[in-house]
């Protein structure tokens, strides 16, 4: 099963220009990793990538080396989930 730009620009609210952008790659993804083996595991994929990528706006991280940041890397590499 595959993507389509369409399907991005409606589920995650996407703007076309990026679902065209990335959808090649999402693909890829998902055929490399077999994140298309059931329904449920393709869904939680799309929607941490949404997630993740503020619908496809964002390539990189948004905010940058702030005390914040700092502490949030910390925190994950020792297992810990705030900040």
């Amino acid at each position: 099963m595959r993507v389509t730009a369409d399907q991005l620009i409606r589920g995650m609210n996407a703007i076309p220009a990026a679902a065209y952008l990335w959808v090649d790659a999402i693909n890829e993804a998902i055929h490399v990793f077999r994140i298309n083996e059931n329904k449920t595991r393709l869904a939680s994929f799309l929607a941490q990538v949404a997630h993740e990528s503020g619908s496809l706006k964002y390539a990189r991280e948004v905010w940058g080396p702030i005390p914040q940041s700092h502490q949030h890397s910390q925190a994950a590499h020792r297992g810990l989930s705030r900040l």
